[in-house]
């Protein structure tokens, strides 16, 4: 492998962002040793043209098409397609600053540090003034004004290729296209339990442009149920805890979901109190339903043992350009 950073994107039918992204990372790339790959997984808008047009002006981009549906076999193919030792992720929707590059691969390179963990903001324009802290959590913003903890996230992390030695893939069980998210947390949280060392980056922002349809109420109620069944995925899976009375606790949260909302109604909107209770529901849901289902690592694993594994299969060369 070569001394230089792999920035890796996967993509499915967001063609204009992404070409809003591919020019931020140019900025970003000037007089630097990169190569960017683009993983398109599955899409049917212009996402291949709009590669193609960002190699004009490009100094190494490349476009690579992943058949097998979900976040996590898009982010594994990413991987496997690269070439340099530091790897940066980031997302097909987010813009990205010109000292992102150095910022996000200093820590490794100064030899303190195997990952780093950096920040992301919401596009000022696209926030309404209703969006409460912890809303604006659940559109990935690490701002401050929410007690939450750093963490992995999709749209701004990087690390050294040799963490992959000991946590070699990202479970295609998780993230979009699948049960829907956690695919990023898992990962993070399977580097800290290997022991390598996280530095967190929260200054070293991207700007989410996230999709305006995001805020409506159908949205948030499918967030809630996106989060609460890959929290019960990683509880059940993962962590091997065993939460004692779940029937019981789901009809108590919903006798105080339906409480909240009736003294609480907010019209199309959605507020966290209501969208903490629903995921909690949904978790309790899924764990029941996995409940007798062999459990796809050891406690606290590294490496998955069952389920659906990633493929790592040869790569066809033809599915690049």
């Amino acid at each position: 492998m070569t001394d230089f950073t792999s920035i890796l994107i996967c993509t499915r039918n967001r063609s204009t962002s992404l070409r809003s992204t591919l020019r931020s990372v140019e900025a970003a790339c000037a007089d630097r040793m990169t190569e960017v790959v683009v993983v398109d997984n599955g899409s049917t808008d212009e996402t291949r043209e709009v590669v193609l047009e960002a190699k004009k002006y490009m100094r190494s981009v490349r476009y690579v098409r992943e058949e097998l549906p979900g976040l996590g076999h898009a982010r594994n193919r990413a991987v496997r397609e690269s070439a340099g030792k530091l790897i940066l992720f980031t997302d097909d929707d987010v813009e990205v600053p010109r000292t992102w590059i150095a910022d996000m691969t200093a820590p490794i390179l100064s030899g303190q540090y195997d990952a780093v963990a950096g920040g992301i903001k919401l596009a000022d324009e696209l926030v309404p003034s209703w969006l409460e802290p912890g809303l604006r959590a659940r559109l990935a913003s690490t701002e401050p004004g929410y007690d939450q903890p750093l963490q992995f996230i999709g749209a701004n992390f990087s690390f050294h290729r040799r963490v992959l030695d000991r946590v070699p893939f990202f479970d295609p069980e998780l993230g979009p296209g699948a049960l829907g998210g956690a695919d990023d947390t898992l990962f993070g949280r399977q580097l800290t339990v290997a022991g390598f060392k996280i530095a967190f980056r929260p200054d070293t922002l991207v700007t989410h442009h996230f999709d305006a349809a995001r805020l409506s109420r159908e949205a948030w109620l499918r967030d809630a149920k996106v989060r609460g069944e890959s929290s019960a995925y990683l509880i059940h899976h993962w962590h091997h805890s065993v939460i004692s009375w779940p029937r019981l606790k789901i009809l108590r949260k919903r006798l105080q979901l339906m409480l909240y909302r009736l003294c609480n109604r907010r019209g199309n909107g959605a507020a966290e109190a209501e969208l903490a209770a629903l995921q909690y529901i949904h978790m309790l849901r899924f764990l029941l339903k996995i409940e007798g289902l062999a459990r796809n690592y050891e406690r606290e694993g590294l490496v998955k043992l069952r389920g659906v594994l990633p493929d790592l299969r040869d790569i066809d060369d033809g599915a690049r350009t």
